[in-house]
Formats: C-alpha cells, structure tokens, sequence
C-alpha cells in the first residue's frame, strides 16, 4: 500500500491536523521526517533552511506521532561526513549521536552514505534505513548493491528516473525481489540531470553543520538554467496528481513530499497531500510543487495541468519522446506543451538580475 511521508516542522498541532487528514484519504500520511537544526552528523539540508526545535520537542513530537500511527524518520542524509566515519575519534562522536537519537524514540533513519549504513548495521541493527535520493540510485547495479543491506527496507530513486518509466519498472521488480519499498519525490523541481547535482549537495552536507548563512553558489546557477528555457522547467521529474496512479500501478510505494526549508515560507504541505491524494489539480503546477508557499519560482512560472501538458507526459511514458536520456536541443515534440507554461516577464527580469548578481559577488569574491 502506499504512503506519503511529510516533512516534520516539530509542532504537536500539525501531527494532530495530520491524523485527522489521514481520516479522510486514501493514501496516508505515514511518516514525518526531519532532523536537529544544529546537527554534526549532518543531512541535506543547510543549517538556516530547517526549522527550529530542541531536543525536548523533538522527542514529545516522536512520541505523539507514534501514538497516532505515523512514524518519524530522522535525517542523517549527508553525502559526506568530512570522512568523519574512517577516524576513530569522529567515528566515536558518530556512534554516541545517533545512540542519543535511539534515546528520543527515534526507530528509522534516512542516510545517503553506503559507510554509515554499514556502521548503523553494526551498532544499531535495531535501526531501519532508508536510503536517500541523494544517493543517487539510476540503474538496476546501483539498487541491487544497495538492497544488499539487510538493514535497508526503503530506497529513493534519483529524480532523472522518474519519467522512464521502463526503468521504474525493472526496479521496483528488483526491489520487491529483495523485500524493499521504492519511493520518488512527488514535487521535485531539480533539473531532470542537474549537472551542479552533487556538488550542490556535497555543499549542503558542510552546511548543514556550520550555523548561520552560507553563501548559495549552485542553486543561483540552477535557478538560470531553468530561467534560461521553459523546457528545463517541463522536463523536469515532478509528478503530477493526475499521474500519481500511475506510479502506484508500477508498484511506488512512498511519495515524499520535499519541502523541509518551505515551513518557514507559509507552506501548505496538508493541502499538498491532499490533491496529491485527489489525483486532480487545475491550479499552477509551480504552486503545488513549491507547497503553496512564497516561491521565486512560482513567482516566475505558471505551469497550467493542461491537456497538452498531461499529452506530453503520456508519450513520455509511453517513450515516445525520450527527452530525459537523449537531451532537448534539436527536439521539438514538446512545443504544445510548452504553450501550457506562462513567465512572469517582470518576476524573470528581478530574478534573474538577483541570482546573477549572486554569482557575480561570489566571482569576485564577496562572500561574506
């Protein structure tokens, strides 16, 4: 059966407001997931995107979520530990932060290094993993060494998968085989092959650890691109309602909602879930994916859930088109659907003016 899993925002209020969701819908709530604002083991969001909490909050909210039936999955999804995990001291400091996390309640896990996973397996074999997008999961080789781990029961697909669904198939078939769940982000606006992909996040990973504001330098430069073309913005990998069936029929399990920095942006992530659960929307698609929060992007784009948008998708699908493995450059099977998608000519001249001023003064070396 599948499930949505949430980001945690460690308020009381919203567990309740998520029970009582979970009333009304089909496909549940099952999870909130999240982690310390000041943490060294790290995850992949930076310090000053995460909502704040201690660890009080931290364990009342573990344990009223779990007396409504919704588990927490606490984040440790760094894609790297400054190679804290091969020295003896650090590795120590390791292992006594995620025993205080086995003392809120916590019982599950996201991690993106395949070296922590196998230290959890060792010291904590109590713990259930779940593997991060972040880890990077696109071909059969990559799932299968990874449903190795006998801790691991859920693993995330990178988004560029997400519409081949030919690919999708072959491993969810793999995962099953090995007793493991397969999940996708619903509302990711990442670049369907972002080439600043893992810088972006090993950036997040310092991050995270350090307090206060970090200078951006990878997410202005993939703000331009998506400027720079509407087709950026319609290959990427998010999920309408309308097709959510779709990936349930191909055996998703897990539909994670992205959106742990939006809490602080007035996001709506219940009404998210909602329409998720639906199947429908006939709203800006931008405005779903950003959470209804206050978002550059959907400032700049409208994307309506047309019916030439919903055409493109099927073909996609139906590998008809093959725009996420053969590029778009020469292409133009999308150009209807491309009609479905306004911009905002002010919002894209302030915004654009903004993040190339960003990575000017980072080129110049004005950082602080």
């Amino acid at each position: 059966m599948s499930i949505f899993t949430v980001p945690a925002d460690f308020r009381i209020e919203s567990i309740k407001e998520i029970a009582k969701l979970n009333e009304n819908i089909s496909i549940k709530i099952d999870e909130v997931y999240g982690n310390l604002k000041a943490s060294t083991l790290g995850s992949g969001r930076k310090y000053s995107g995460l909502p704040e909490a201690s660890k009080e909050q931290i364990v009342e909210y573990i344990n009223f979520a779990k007396k409504n039936n919704i588990k927490f999955n606490y984040t440790i999804n760094a894609s790297c530990l400054q190679n804290g995990e091969y020295k003896s001291e650090s590795r120590e400091n390791i292992i006594h932060q995620i025993s205080g996390l086995i003392d809120y309640g916590v019982e599950h896990v996201t991690i993106a290094l395949p070296s922590l996973i196998e230290i959890i397996r060792k010291e904590f074999p109590q713990l259930k993993v779940t593997v991060s997008v972040i880890t990077g999961i696109d071909s059969l080789s990559k799932l299968e060494a990874f449903c190795e781990y006998e801790n691991v029961d859920n693993i995330y697909i990178h988004e560029k998968a997400y519409r081949n669904f030919s690919l999708l198939k072959s491993l969810t078939k793999i995962a099953y085989s090995h007793n493991k769940k397969i999940g996708v982000i619903a509302n990711s606006f990442c670049l369907s092959d972002c080439p600043y992909r893992q810088y972006h996040y090993n950036y997040g990973a310092h991050a995270t650890i350090e307090s206060g504001m970090i200078p951006e330098y990878y997410g202005y430069k993939c703000a331009l691109i998506k400027f720079d073309n509407k087709r950026n913005v319609l290959n990427m990998p998010w999920i309408r309602p309308d097709d959510i069936n779709k990936y349930i029929d191909i055996g998703i399990d897990r539909f994670k909602v992205s959106g742990r920095e939006m809490h602080n942006n007035d996001a709506d992530i219940n009404k998210v879930v909602s329409i998720y659960n639906d199947g429908f929307f006939n709203g800006n698609l931008a405005e779903l994916l950003m959470c209804f929060s206050k978002s550059v992007y959907s400032e700049v784009f409208n994307i309506k859930n047309s019916v030439e948008v919903a055409q493109f998708l099927q073909d996609v699908f139906d590998e008809k088109i093959l725009c996420n493995r053969y590029g778009c450059s020469k292409c133009q099977k999308c150009h209807k659907a491309l009609s479905s998608i306004e911009v905002n000519s002010a919002a894209l001249c302030k915004w654009t003016e903004f993040f190339e001023n960003k990575i000017n003064d980072f080129r110049e070396g004005k950082i602080n």
